[in-house]
Formats: C-alpha cells, structure tokens, sequence
C-alpha cells in the first residue's frame, strides 16, 4: 500500500508537482515564522497574546501543508481521471 502511495507520488504531473513544491515551501516559511514568535515567547514573555499568536500560526502552517499535498495529490487523480 505504501508502494503505491510513493508510486503515485512520483507520477504526478509537472505543473501540479510545481505548485505543490511552491505551496509546501510557502507553509515551511510559515512555520518557521511562527518559531521565530515563539522562540521570543520563550526568551521574553511580554504577554500571551505572542504565544497565542505562535501557536496560531503554527497551526495554519501545518495545515496549509497538509493542505497543499492533499489538494495536489487530489488535482492529480481528477486529471488523470482515476477518482
């Protein structure tokens, strides 16, 4: 089963391959913002409105990860018209 998910992996197209690279790229610089917001939490705490916005923003990022790996793997399907 494994298998299969990394041979679909690999035969996704091109455009839809970029976007997602792009997309993932995008949630990791996102990610590592929140880090940064955090990390000043952790050294400074002025107030808790920066840990939550952190965390925040560490959510969406992760989900926007998650997001754009589904979404392209999904486009890929509907092209090819295997869904």
């Amino acid at each position: 089963m494994i298998n299969k998910i990394l041979e679909d992996i690999s035969t996704i197209d091109k455009p839809i391959l970029k976007v997602m690279k792009i997309g993932l790229i995008l949630s990791f610089v996102f990610c590592l913002i929140a880090v940064a917001i955090l990390s000043i939490h952790a050294l400074n705490p002025i107030s808790y409105t920066t840990y939550e916005i952190g965390t925040l923003l560490f959510k969406n990022g992760l989900f926007l990860f998650v997001d754009f790996f589904m979404c392209g793997f999904i486009c890929d399907k509907l092209r090819k018209q295997k869904i």
